[in-house]
């Protein structure tokens, strides 16, 4: 099921924050106005790396794909609608952060058996 974020209109909201993955890909996602009325306002597209970083800027669209780069280890988005707004992401980023916990668990007890085994060993 995608997920569903909604946003007041006139809030800056950080919608998609991707960090330490340099897997490219496009972010696709819709915005809706809840209102029913014409849809408008920007999105902010900040692309860092180890060698700086870039930012763009685009209209508010219904339906919005986004690149990501495989240089960008630290990429978010931000959206800034004129009216309420409902947005509806089409991609598998849009689980990212469960991702992202379920690796620092994995990493976390990587270094706990080797602490484990470095301590135990005689």
């Amino acid at each position: 099921m995608p997920k569903l974020l909604h946003i007041a209109a006139g809030q800056r909201s950080r919608i998609l924050w991707i960090f330490s993955s340099s897997i490219p890909g496009d972010v696709t996602f819709t915005a809706t106005p809840t209102d029913g009325s014409a849809l408008s306002g920007t999105v902010e597209v900040h692309h860092n790396s180890w060698m700086g970083g870039r930012q763009e800027q685009h209209p508010l669209t219904e339906r919005m794909v986004l690149r990501k780069g495989f240089w960008d280890s630290d990429y978010r988005v931000f959206v800034t609608p004129d009216q309420d707004t409902e947005i509806k992401f089409d991609t598998r980023h849009a689980h990212a952060k469960t991702l992202f916990v379920i690796l620092a668990i994995v990493l976390a007890l990587g270094v706990i058996s080797g602490t484990t085994a470095f301590l135990l060993t005689p």
